[in-house]
């Protein structure tokens, strides 16, 4: 897609309605040509193991012309030993999962009343805040009435 597009036009796709679609903006991108072009090619090999990277990193290498070949070589490399990690970790969680429930089963209590609070903490805030709109909604309002009523 790099290589089709130019970088307003990328920009312009990514602000409108395909950004939204796609879950990218163009902050993303730039941020992904930013480290592209501060690390170079190796950069494809460490951004397949970065989350949000990984998928914006074959923009900027687009754009500055990579060879495929190279791409594609980095690009497998770094995507298989991302994927050899998240296997293995997944693999030990698997084998550890009766200790994983019960430190989860631990930890709900706790979660939960924490969410209890934090939901308490905002309807609160909510509450408190619209009764402080309608005091100042009132305070602006009661020097019209009195001026009218100076005025009978």
């Amino acid at each position: 897609m790099g290589r089709l597009l130019a970088p307003q036009r990328l920009e312009a796709l990514l602000s409108g309605r395909v950004g939204r679609v796609l879950k990218m903006e163009s902050a993303d991108v730039h941020k992904a040509s930013d480290w592209f072009a501060a690390h170079g090619w190796p950069s494809v090999f460490y951004c397949r193991c970065i989350p949000i990277l990984r998928s914006l990193i074959s923009i900027p290498a687009g754009m500055a012309g990579m060879h495929p070949a190279p791409f594609l070589l980095l690009t497998t490399v770094g995507s298989l030993l991302w994927n050899i990690l998240l296997v293995y970790l997944g693999a030990l969680a698997g084998q550890s999962w009766p200790a994983v429930t019960a430190a989860l089963e631990q930890a709900s209590g706790w979660v939960k009343a924490v969410l209890v609070v934090a939901c308490a903490a905002g309807v609160s805030a909510l509450f408190y805040g619209r009764r402080k709109k309608r005091e100042a909604a009132r305070q602006c309002a009661v020097p019209e009435r009195e001026e009218t009523q100076k005025e009978k």
